[in-house]
């Protein structure tokens, strides 16, 4: 079948999963039928019952307008992409999620926000260099792709976006890894002590994070400053 209206078939996805679950819970038969997907059989075999808490709440992840809105439309919480900048969350996110709150009638409190950040964390110098080169490294991977030059484009770097690109189609990772500036890092990224960390992830999504997923690209933390920066974040809430 040809692909096409991603937001469409991505918010019917969400529709019949919550169909399915509502008869797992026995509220009602299933008889889900989309422009994309029917789901109308429900073996015993298939049925696990009642969840005891409930059914679990659906999720989107998205980055566009188009595709934020949708999620703020038609599920229950939204997974922020971790490629992202304050400015371009602020400018391009939220707005897109207060209309598509707006279209369900909801309001900011019945909309779950998990925000995802890309965290060099460290205490010493050594650990910190190590993790920043990580972080480096998978902004040049996700800077790579066409569909995220949005991001690029609202900091002012999204003329290094077809390089980045082409570098990637030819295995140059290292390449494209040197084009990643300190400062691109300090954007896209949370850098510094398990306290710092904690501060920018707060000034970022705090207004509307309800939680909060800590992505390490590529490296292990220290247990100490992994520890510390939980008892931070908790600090900041």
């Amino acid at each position: 079948s040809q692909w096409g209206r991603p937001a469409a078939r991505t918010a019917e996805s969400v529709a019949a999963v919550k169909a399915i679950f509502s008869a797992w819970e026995g509220l009602a038969p299933l008889n889900f039928r989309g422009d994309f997907f029917t789901h109308t059989l429900m073996p015993p075999n298939f049925n696990p019952g009642p969840n005891a808490f409930g059914p679990p709440p659906v999720l989107m992840g998205a980055l566009g307008p188009v595709m934020t809105r949708k999620a703020a439309e038609v599920a229950d919480g939204l997974l922020v992409m971790p490629f992202n900048s304050t400015r371009h969350f602020v400018e391009r996110t939220v707005p897109a999620m207060a209309e598509g709150l707006h279209r369900s009638g909801r309001s900011r409190a019945q909309f779950q926000v998990v925000a995802q950040a890309m965290v060099a964390v460290g205490r010493t110098e050594e650990a910190l260099a190590k993790a920043v080169d990580r972080v480096a490294g998978l902004i040049a991977f996700y800077g790579s792709t066409p569909a995220y030059t949005a991001v690029l484009d609202v900091e002012g770097w999204g003329h290094l976006q077809p390089d980045l690109n082409a570098l990637s189609k030819r295995g140059g990772y290292a390449e494209m890894r040197a084009l990643i500036t300190d400062a691109m890092v300090g954007t896209y990224g949370v850098l510094g002590t398990p306290e710092e960390c904690a501060e920018q992830i707060h000034q970022r999504y705090g207004d509307w994070a309800s939680d909060v997923c800590c992505y390490f690209p590529g490296y292990r933390p220290d247990d100490n400053d992994l520890a510390d920066l939980v008892s931070a974040l908790h600090a900041t809430s």
